[in-house]
């Protein structure tokens, strides 16, 4: 009996030096964006792992991450599409997408609002989450939502059938 337990917490012991090795560190320097906003769309959007550790640095703007390499990699493709000139005084909302494909109902989205909206327009689809984050402002956002709300539907109410 007492070898199988040795055998056991060894075997947990060495499953958690390896899932420690697996974890990396960010560290993301904002130029437009406010790092606690950044923290937020991370513990909203990327949802981090249960070891996550994220620290906000409000003296230089800078965001540092330890999480999973994967993860640090989408939140990084993510503030390339957030952290840009004219955004600091939009809202960050996250709509539910149930029955569209996430990337396919944001590029139409995108390609029937960007010339209608006086501010800027920033939308990244998460396919796992089935959801878009979206970058406005709060008035946008209601005529984004409203829009969505008529093309994320069954595929055969969008063509008109009953």
């Amino acid at each position: 009996m007492r070898p199988l337990l040795i055998c056991l917490t060894l075997s947990l012991f060495l499953s958690g030096a390896v899932r420690a090795e697996a974890l990396e560190t960010g560290v993301f320097k904002m130029e437009h964006l406010k790092a606690s906003r950044a923290a937020s769309i991370y513990s909203l959007f990327i949802v981090p792992g249960p070891e996550a550790k994220v620290v906000v640095q409000d003296d230089d703007n800078t965001l540092v991450i330890r999480d999973e390499a994967d993860r640090l990699k989408r939140f990084r493709s993510t503030l390339k599409r957030m952290d840009r000139k004219g955004t600091l005084a939009l809202g960050i909302f996250m709509r539910p997408v149930r029955y569209a494909n996430p990337r396919t109902l944001a590029k139409q989205l995108a390609e029937i609002l960007i010339d209608r909206f006086q501010h800027p327009l920033r939308l990244v689809p998460d396919i796992a989450g089935a959801r878009i984050l979206i970058m406005t402002t709060r008035p946008q956002y209601a005529v984004l939502h409203r829009l969505a709300q008529r093309l994320d539907r069954p595929e055969k109410t969008r063509r008109g059938l009953p």
